[in-house]
C-alpha cells in the first residue's frame, strides 16, 4: 500500500472508530502501520466508490493456542463501511472475498 493508501484507510478507520485520548497521530499510526504488518500472511481489501475508499477489511496469520498447542488461524479484523454507505452490501462483499483466501 502507498503512503496515500495507507492515509485514506487510516482516515476510514478513524472515522468509525473515533481515537481516544493517547491515540498516536494519523502520521505515527502510519509508520506502525507499515513495521507492524508484516504477518507471514496479511491481506487488506478495500472498497471505492469511484475515487472514494468507503469500505475496509483485513485478514492475516494469528497464532491461538488450544489444549496447549499453538495453532495458526486466519483471523478476519477491522470491518468497517462509511456510514451512508451502509446497506448496500458492501460489508457482505468484502467478507465473501476475505474467505476466497480460507483454504
Amino acid at each position: 500500500m502507498t503512503i496515500h493508501e495507507i492515509g485514506n484507510l487510516l482516515e476510514l478507520l478513524t472515522s468509525i472508530w473515533p481515537p481516544h485520548n493517547g491515540t498516536p497521530s494519523i502520521e505515527n499510526m502510519i509508520k506502525g502501520y507499515k513495521s507492524e504488518n508484516q504477518n507471514s500472511f496479511h491481506k487488506v481489501l478495500l472498497y471505492y466508490n469511484n475515487r472514494e475508499l468507503v469500505g475496509h477489511t483485513e485478514i492475516f496469520n494469528r497464532e491461538i493456542i488450544i489444549n496447549s498447542e499453538r495453532t495458526q488461524i486466519l483471523a478476519l479484523a477491522g470491518v468497517c463501511v462509511k456510514p451512508n454507505f451502509r446497506g448496500k452490501n458492501i460489508g457482505l462483499e468484502l467478507v465473501k472475498k476475505s474467505f476466497e483466501f480460507v483454504d
